[in-house]
């Protein structure tokens, strides 16, 4: 099965990446260059969302995993309009070309959602309460389609 995997520069998606690679065809979406990758990578800023639909009609994958993300949190609390672009924009409009072709989409999001005062683990059934941009952002890219796009 062929899967698209944004964000596999970083670690979550590299290691993503890395252990997916042997059962499935992987090709890694990155801002920069991942030197000796052992799978395809194109080299694309998401951030700009009309790259999205060329990149789905190129690849043409059954699966689209979305890693990427702004996660440093010093980047996000200085510059949230592009926290909101990679955290928010980026995972709809992926969403919404997803469904458009009919691909599988899967969104990775954070437990930064919750504030971290509960003494034991969270569950989905928990109300998140986000701290800062980052995690504020993440939250909203979550229940940004959280249903079928209208």
């Amino acid at each position: 099965m062929k899967i698209l995997l944004t964000g596999v520069s970083g670690l979550l998606g590299i290691n993503l990446a890395q252990d997916t690679m042997n059962a499935h065809e992987v090709i890694g979406v990155a801002r920069g260059k991942l030197p000796r990758a052992p799978f395809q990578v194109i080299n694309a800023d998401l951030s700009d969302l009309s790259k999205i639909a060329p990149i789905l009609d190129t690849v043409e994958p059954a699966w689209v995993i979305n890693c990427a993300a702004l996660a440093n949190l010093e980047d996000c609390e200085a510059d949230p309009d592009s926290a909101r672009r990679l955290n928010v924009d980026l995972p709809a409009q992926l969403a919404r070309a997803c469904w458009d072709r009919g691909l599988h989409f899967v969104h990775i999001s954070t437990d930064a959602v919750f504030d971290g005062e509960k003494d034991s683990p969270y569950t989905e059934d928990d109300a998140p309460n986000p701290l800062g941009v980052y995690a504020q952002t993440k939250l909203e890219g979550e229940n940004n389609f959280s249903g079928a796009p209208e």
